[in-house]
């Protein structure tokens, strides 16, 4: 398995926007794409930071999350891919 993980800045005011984005068309293309597995998003509205994890079977493709959000980041944000080394749920 391999998680992505991209930490981003959201434009002031553009929260609600990006999390509508997330939920009605980001899922949509993550979920198309071979080997995806899961989704989750975390972060600061009032610090306008927003981290996105993804899961996948296999090396994640090229990322979604931040062509889907386009104009609503705030700044580069910073997207990195790692196997996973260790999984274990409580």
């Amino acid at each position: 398995m391999f998680v992505r993980v991209t930490h981003m800045g959201i434009r002031n005011g553009a929260w609600g926007e990006a999390m509508g984005l997330l939920r009605l068309s980001i899922i949509e293309a993550l979920e198309a794409q071979p080997g995806f597995l899961r989704l989750m998003v975390t972060g600061d509205e009032a610090a306008g930071r927003m981290t996105v994890i993804t899961m996948w079977q296999n090396a994640p493709p090229t990322d979604a999350v931040v062509p889907g959000l386009g104009a609503l980041i705030a700044g580069e944000p910073e997207s990195s891919a790692y196997p996973d080394l260790l999984d274990r749920e409580f």
